[in-house]
Formats: C-alpha cells, structure tokens, sequence
C-alpha cells in the first residue's frame, strides 16, 4: 500500500495546459520560422538571377554604345558627309523632278567605253 504524502508548504499545482499551450506556440514560431527562412532563400536565389541577367544587360548595352561610336565616328568622316550632302541634294533635285536625266545619260554616253549596255534587260520589251 503507498501512502501519497504531500511535504510541500502549498498544494501541487498542475502544469499541463502549461506545457500544452508552450508546446504549441513552439511549434508555431517553427513553422514560421520554416516558412520564412524559405522565402529569404527563394528571394537570394531570385535575386542571384536577376543580377546575373542585370549583369548580361549591362554588357549588352556596353557593345551597342561602342558599335554606336564606331558608327558615329564613320558617320561624320569628310567623306561619308560630303556622300551625304550629295545624296541629299540629288534627292532634292529627285523631288522637285529638276533632275537633268538627259544630262545624266549624255555623261554615261560619253563616259561608258564603247559596247557597254546598260544590264542584261537592256533593249528588251
């Protein structure tokens, strides 16, 4: 036969819903803490991808300023402007239809070498 004897100064207290609630809210702060440490390393993963195309853009964009350089630079050359000047006035004379098509053939005459045609649709209709 046990005797159950209490010794203590205050009766016994239960702990249960104690150690219950604890335990539950431990496990909820968890879960969070899953979820959370997820989603960082989601974020640095996403972030890791789009610096790298950040990155690939910024190179990209380094190419296509030096080709527009280079592409300046033979743009304003003396000879590709005097090309252009004569160009755009030709086109002028084009539009206002003042073009000397007559004076432009009688030069090609006399210029061409002898038994040269003019392609190989020349003279047929």
């Amino acid at each position: 036969m046990k005797v159950r004897l209490n010794l203590a100064t205050s009766p016994l207290e239960k702990n249960r819903r104690f150690v219950v609630f604890s335990t539950i809210i431990g496990g909820l702060g968890l879960l969070t803490m899953a979820l959370l440490s997820w989603n960082v390393y989601s974020m640095r993963r996403s972030n890791t991808a789009l610096r790298l195309e950040q990155a690939r853009m910024e190179g990209d964009m380094q190419a296509l300023r030096r080709r527009r350089a280079d592409l300046e630079a033979f743009f304003n050359r003396p000879e590709t402007i005097q090309r252009r000047d004569l160009s755009a006035f030709l086109n002028g004379l084009i539009a206002q239809r003042a073009f000397p098509w007559t004076q432009i053939f009688m030069d090609l005459e006399r210029n061409l070498p002898d038994g040269v045609r003019g392609g190989p649709h020349f003279g047929r209709f």
